[in-house]
């Protein structure tokens, strides 16, 4: 039987994801709604499968990111952004890469149109169960549920298949 616990990194840092979860309101309170196309790919090989999530994120886009429970690798393919973590702020840009730490949520400033992909070892094909698996199911407490609805559309988090 598996019994599903708070995972010690949601405790831990519990704080920080409360002050990440103000930003995001004053963004969604504060900010026009960008529309940033997410493209889902495969790829499947007699060894391995895998799901790679490409995001375009527009010049001048403040975004939070979701909060994984497995780590994975990233690859900024090209543009420039500022990433804050609870550690301060990075400056990336494309190409580069790192990886998805297990617990951490961050705050994305573009600077320039940045493409962004994930990659994910999964055997499973379908986005949402695939989310189940990598991203923490947190939300916001401080935003309403119509402002979120106003944020998840079509090209948004985990809602469009290509």
């Amino acid at each position: 039987m598996i019994v599903e616990s708070t995972p010690s990194y949601l405790a831990e840092n519990e704080p920080l994801y409360e002050k990440f979860d103000r930003a995001e309101a004053e963004i969604v309170r504060n900010f026009p709604a960008v529309e940033m196309p997410i493209h889902h790919h495969f790829i499947a090989s007699p060894h391995m499968k895998m799901y790679i999530r490409e995001i375009f994120i527009p010049k001048g886009s403040l975004v939070t990111s979701q909060i994984h429970k497995v780590s994975s690798p990233y690859t900024i393919v090209s543009g420039d952004v500022s990433v804050g973590k609870a550690d301060g702020f990075q400056r990336l840009k494309g190409p580069c890469h790192g990886v998805n730490e297990v617990g951490v949520k961050r705050i994305i400033f573009a600077h320039e149109d940045t493409v962004w992909m994930t990659f994910h070892l999964t055997e499973k094909t379908d986005i949402r169960e695939i989310a189940k698996d990598i991203l923490l199911d947190r939300p916001n407490v401080l935003l309403t549920p119509e402002e979120v609805a106003e944020r998840v559309g079509p090209h948004s988090k985990w809602e469009t298949l290509t």
